[in-house]
């Protein structure tokens, strides 16, 4: 569950977590990298940023407890 809600904050954070360092840092990248771009555009609307900000973070939250129930 930690793995689940720490993702939810920021995606990569329950991978980290799990010990799947690769994995969480690419996650982790990716957000960082989505939030920046998204905030030096004007011609992208909040509501759109959040909404895929926050879509990436539910993919990463279901990554992670794949990651964990694999085993790997």
């Amino acid at each position: 569950m930690i793995a689940i809600v720490l993702s939810l904050i920021l995606p990569g954070l329950g991978h980290l977590a799990t010990g799947h360092r690769g994995r969480g840092l690419i996650w982790l990248v990716g957000a960082v990298a989505m939030a920046v771009l998204f905030a030096t555009r004007d011609d992208v609307s909040l509501a759109l940023s959040a909404g895929l900000l926050g879509a990436l973070a539910v993919l990463a939250a279901a990554d992670a407890v794949y990651m964990i129930r694999a085993g790997d």
